[in-house]
């Protein structure tokens, strides 16, 4: 099969071949291009993280838009193209701030930021947690009502100086 009859085939199937987002060499999903392969290079396999890593192998196929076409008729294929879609649905959380821009804001806002000598970050309600990764280690804590109220955002930095 062409590449232009695997994508007409999936047109008409109303399927979606999904496009790598990494510097796969086949530019789709799933498939993996093979150059020792000089007929079939492009090998469509999927690997299924919630089984512990399985495996399951779909083929070698003369063009990657063949490869790609067989892995988006699979449920696993199909998934995919609506977590990708789901992805792009939802907005990207908003930067973060620098300590600078944290500070202007708190005062636009006629907040006070207040300092603490028992907190691990120097603020009052903000937690710096080590073992978190790089870069977002703060955390805002609220209490109302003794309570711990659920955490909004964590940030970059604190304020230094």
């Amino acid at each position: 099969m062409t590449a232009e009859e695997a994508l007409r085939q999936a047109e008409a199937e109303g399927l979606t071949l999904l496009r790598s987002e990494s510097s796969n060499a086949s530019g789709y999903r799933f498939v993996a291009y093979l150059p020792g392969r000089r007929h079939r290079p492009f090998h469509a396999q999927i690997r299924e993280i919630r089984r512990g890593r399985a495996q399951l192998s779909l083929g070698s196929f003369a063009t990657a838009e063949e490869a790609a076409l067989v892995v988006a008729r699979t449920p696993e294929g199909r998934a995919a193209v609506l977590a990708a879609a789901a992805a792009v649905a939802e907005p990207p959380p908003p930067p973060s701030l620098t300590a600078k821009e944290a500070l202007r804001q708190a005062e636009a806002e006629g907040l006070s930021l207040l300092r603490s000598s028992s907190s691990n970050s120097g603020y009052r309600g903000v937690h710096y947690n080590v073992k978190s990764a790089a870069p977002k280690r703060y955390a805002a804590q609220a209490r109302r009502d003794g309570k711990l109220v659920p955490p909004g955002r964590t940030w970059r930095m604190p304020r230094h100086g």
